[in-house]
C-alpha cells in the first residue's frame, strides 16, 4: 500500500506521441531545473534520468541522506476516503521538502514511458503482457511532482490518455501550474478525465 498514480491504457506509447511527450517533459526540466535536477535520478534510485528517443525513465534518490523524520505525519486520501485533504501551499523548492521523505531514501517506484519504437525494450522493463492500466507508487517523496508532470503532458498529447491517483486534484495543482506556466497547457488537466484537445 502507499500514495500511487494511475494511467490508462498501459504499455508502449505510440511513437508519434511519445516525441511529443518527451519534447515537452524535457522542455520542463529544462525550464524548472531549480526544481528538477535535485530529486530526480535513474530508474534505480542512482545516476540520471533516462530521457530518449524511445522511453523515459527515473525515480527519486536513493540514498538521499537526509535525516529521519519519522514524527512528521504526511497525510492523504484514499480514493475510497476523500475526506482528508493536504494542502501544498508552496511552489519549487520548497514543496519538494514539503512531498514526505522519512529519512535516508527520497526513492520509491520507478516512472517509465516508452515509446512502441522500442517495444522489444517495454516488454522487457513492462513485462510482455498486454496490461490496460499502468501505474507507480511514489509515496508522495519529492520525485513525485515529476510524475505527476509526466502524466499530464501524457494526457495533453496522446488521445485516450487517462491519469488517476490516491490523491485528489489538490495534490496535482503545483504540477498542474508547472505544466501551464511552462508548457501553455495543464490548469485544464482533470483526474479521470481524457483530454478534449489531445495531440494538438
Amino acid at each position: 500500500m502507499g500514495y500511487s498514480h494511475y494511467w490508462y491504457p498501459y504499455g508502449p506509447v505510440e511513437a508519434r506521441y511519445f516525441k511529443r511527450i518527451r519534447r515537452d517533459f524535457r522542455k520542463l526540466l529544462i525550464l524548472e531545473s531549480r526544481l528538477f535536477k535535485p530529486i530526480l535520478f535513474g530508474a534505480d534510485g542512482t545516476g540520471a534520468p533516462a530521457i530518449t528517443g524511445t522511453h523515459i525513465s527515473f525515480n527519486g534518490e536513493r540514498h538521499c541522506g537526509h535525516q529521519s523524520r519519522r514524527s512528521i505525519l504526511f497525510c492523504f486520501p484514499w480514493r475510497e476516503d476523500r475526506s482528508s485533504t493536504y494542502s501544498l501551499s508552496r511552489l519549487g523548492i520548497e514543496e519538494s521538502r514539503i512531498r514526505a521523505c522519512s529519512g535516508g531514501m527520497c526513492s520509491c517506484e520507478a516512472m517509465a514511458l516508452f515509446s512502441d519504437s522500442d517495444r522489444e525494450g517495454a516488454e522487457l522493463y513492462l513485462g510482455a503482457d498486454d496490461l490496460f492500466t499502468g501505474s507507480v507508487k511514489t509515496n508522495f517523496k519529492p520525485y513525485d511532482i515529476a510524475v505527476q508532470c509526466l502524466l499530464i503532458v501524457a494526457w495533453r498529447r496522446v488521445p485516450g490518455f487517462i491519469a488517476e491517483s490516491d490523491g485528489l486534484k489538490e495534490h496535482w495543482f503545483s504540477a498542474m501550474l508547472l505544466c501551464q506556466m511552462n508548457l501553455g497547457y495543464g490548469l485544464a488537466f482533470r483526474l479521470g478525465k481524457t483530454c478534449s484537445r489531445a495531440d494538438e
